[in-house]
């Protein structure tokens, strides 16, 4: 009995359920069937569509709506969503104009489509009582820089053949002979456009390209038009940032739903370090995309909560944390964070191995969350020299001396300076920072690391640095600074590589950032998260639980003892090396060590049901009913503590007790078909 329960307790960390994809939605109702291909199906992006479709609530479903139309609202934290409001007049009009004496509802044909997606043009010139030319009609827009469009164009419809639908006109696909009843199907272009010139010279001249600046040769084939009915159908999606979709799939069964739909774009970057055989650190900075505020008697105030989570290959938490970051602002205070932007900086220690790390961001204030994720290579010390990532930055100050403080990207004496955005204007100067993991010593003597910049796949600048040239007294770590004068505005790209003496390269990263051609840049405020000098427990706590998820029990222990030796009154520790002595089989001294804790007020309610697994392996059922009990006044009902419970009375041969207990498991968990089926043989007897 003992064997089974140890087996069957499981660790009890707190985690983030993160939801499979696996399997499939229903079927849709008809409210969100129409909405998906006929309401919104200009404007949908594929990723928008994909989510949608895997979503299994009609409360999914509707929170996804909402933050459909989040996303695109320009003004947002009003009342009104304009964008929401013009959509669907946009739409509405389009059925009541354009589907009178067609087949097809307005939305479908292709003059819908186009209003719905550019809305009203600026003029409309019709021809359709001109001898021996279709009715055609040509839509004029002038459109600003931000659509990604010409300022000035033209869509031109007509009536193929003189029947049917006004359809959309391509100057290549179609061309002038399209649009004369008199042209032979295998007229020339240039025939067909003279004789439109003769009939009606003003729409002669618009059909050879829809772009008015655009001078066709006769016989020519406008490419820009073509590229700009693509563009024309793509510019909705071109303008919403798609990445809550995924978000709102992956956190919809962990954020709580008045955040759900309000998703917010966030910058974010992370660094690994290591300071000789001590701790991987993992160091962090996320820049939320939108700062709002609650104002109230002169201040400004937000709480900002981040949960993050650290998963094996398996999906499963090997490690999970929250940090909060209060804020609260004056005015002045107010008016720097409006002209800047707002980063938050943490660092955690992290075990060797490959993992994922997302995090979660949260606004209390207004219920607003965003998130990232990547992918974290820690290497173990004997596979060989690895590099680290890459640190791009606008700076990199001499750090205090003679304090053991714990400071987000502080590394080998120095304060790192960078922003989520990777942005430098010409004046900066670029910090690259980076280590090398496992290098051998033989190396420095000949080894190299090479620079080189790229901007649009062209090298622009190459650079060496030996091996020998590292930070001093910090062999494993680089930094190298690169003036930016010179370099045009643009995207770069840098590869760093790790060269041994036969220049043969071993190891290597590479980094992305901008030069704006702004004459300078508004850095962000960071807020970061400073562990103080003298609270080592802190660090031997989170790297034992990591190893206790993996399954490390020795690891874990060492390390979790040392932390509960340190601050045997903390029930966080006394909980993390009681979990590692039970599942290593150490039953009695894991009851040992949070048997001082018990029956105090506010302890955590996990120290009573460990207490009572402790209790349970051991074969004390009485005194293991007792302390279940407890963690059911505490925490609430939970499944598994009833069956405990109901495990725990038939062992001492209370059935009745026993069938009370597991009947109220079932009646919380219904899907326990083994349990099921044991309460009914029983109740035969």
């Amino acid at each position: 009995m003992i064997k089974t329960l140890a087996a069957a307790c499981v660790l009890a960390l707190t985690v983030v359920p993160v939801p499979s994809r696996d399997g499939q939605a229903g079927p849709l109702p008809d409210r969100f069937r129409t909405w998906l291909d006929e309401e919104v199906a200009f404007i949908l992006t594929a990723k928008e569509r994909d989510v949608f479709l895997q979503l299994r609530s009609d409360k999914e479903r509707d929170i996804f709506i909402k933050a459909f139309w989040n996303q695109r609202d320009p003004t947002p934290g009003t009342p009104r969503n304009e964008f929401r409001e013009e959509h669907a007049r946009r739409f509405q009009y389009a059925n009541r104009t354009f589907g009178r004496g067609s087949p097809l509802p307005g939305w479908k044909t292709d003059r819908g489509r186009i209003h719905i997606i550019l809305g009203p043009p600026k003029n409309i010139e019709t021809y359709d009582n001109v001898n021996n030319v279709y009715p055609t009609e040509i839509w004029f827009y002038q459109e600003d820089e931000a659509s990604g469009l010409p300022p000035a164009f033209n869509v031109i419809f007509f009536r193929r053949n003189g029947v049917g639908d006004y359809v959309l006109y391509s100057p290549a696909q179609d061309g002038p002979r399209s649009l004369i009843s008199t042209a032979m199907w295998d007229s020339r272009d240039d025939q067909a456009y003279q004789e439109l010139r003769k009939l009606e010279p003003n729409l002669a001249h618009q059909t050879l390209s829809l772009i008015p600046s655009e001078h066709m040769p006769l016989g020519g084939s406008s490419l820009a038009s073509e590229t700009l009915m693509a563009n024309i159908f793509a510019s909705p999606r071109k303008k919403v940032k798609d990445a809550y979709a995924d978000a709102l799939l992956r956190y919809k069964d962990v954020v709580e739903v008045e955040y759900t739909a309000n998703y917010i774009g966030s910058s974010a970057f992370v660094l690994v370090s290591r300071s000789g055989d001590g701790p991987f650190l993992v160091h962090y900075s996320v820049e939320p995309g939108r700062l709002t505020l609650a104002s109230y008697g002169g201040r400004n105030s937000a709480g900002f909560e981040l949960n993050g989570r650290v998963t094996d290959k398996q999906g499963r938490t090997v490690y999970q944390f929250e940090k909060t970051f209060p804020i609260d602002l004056d005015q002045a205070g107010l008016n720097e964070i409006r002209s800047t932007s707002l980063e938050f900086q943490d660092v955690f220690p992290c075990v060797p191995g490959r993992y994922g790390f997302d995090l979660l961001l949260k606004n209390t204030v207004s219920k607003e969350f965003g998130s990232f994720a990547v992918e974290l290579d820690l290497p173990e010390a004997q596979a060989g020299p690895a590099m680290g990532g890459l640190f791009l930055g606008y700076g990199a100050e001499s750090a205090p001396g003679g304090t053991d403080e714990i400071v987000p990207f502080r590394i080998a004496g120095r304060q790192l300076l960078g922003d989520a955005r990777k942005s430098f204007v010409t004046s900066d100067k670029l910090v690259v920072a980076f280590q090398v993991f496992g290098l051998p010593g033989e190396w420095t003597a000949g080894g190299r690391i090479r620079y080189v910049y790229l901007k649009e796949g062209n090298v622009v600048l190459t650079q060496t640095q030996a091996l020998a040239g590292s930070v001093p007294g910090f062999p494993d770590t680089f930094f190298a600074e690169q003036s930016l004068a010179g370099f045009a505005p643009g995207y770069y790209e840098l590869k760093v590589s790790l060269l041994d003496s036969a220049e043969v390269e071993r190891a290597g990263r590479t980094g992305v950032f901008e030069i704006s051609p702004a004459k300078s840049l508004q850095r962000p405020r960071i807020m970061a998260k400073v562990m103080a000098a003298g609270h080592p427990e802190e660090w031997d706590y989170a790297l034992g639980l990591q190893w206790l998820s993996l399954g490390k029990l020795a690891e874990a222990g060492g390390l979790l003892s040392r932390a509960y030796e340190r601050n045997p009154e903390s029930d966080r520790f006394a909980l993390g090396y009681a979990q590692s002595l039970f599942l290593s089989g150490q039953y009695q001294k894991a009851k040992d060590a949070l048997q001082p804790l018990a029956g105090r007020e506010n302890i955590a309610p996990d120290v009573s049901a460990w207490l009572g697994r402790s209790c349970h392996a051991l074969g004390q059922y009485r005194e293991a009913i007792s302390f279940y009990r407890d963690y059911l006044n505490r925490a609430g009902t939970s499944v598994e503590i009833l069956n405990f419970i109901g495990t725990c009375h038939f062992q001492l041969g209370e059935k009745d007790e026993a069938l009370a207990a597991w009947k109220k498991s079932l009646e919380i968990g219904p899907g326990q078909d083994k349990l099921k089926a044991l309460v009914e043989s029983l109740e035969k007897k």
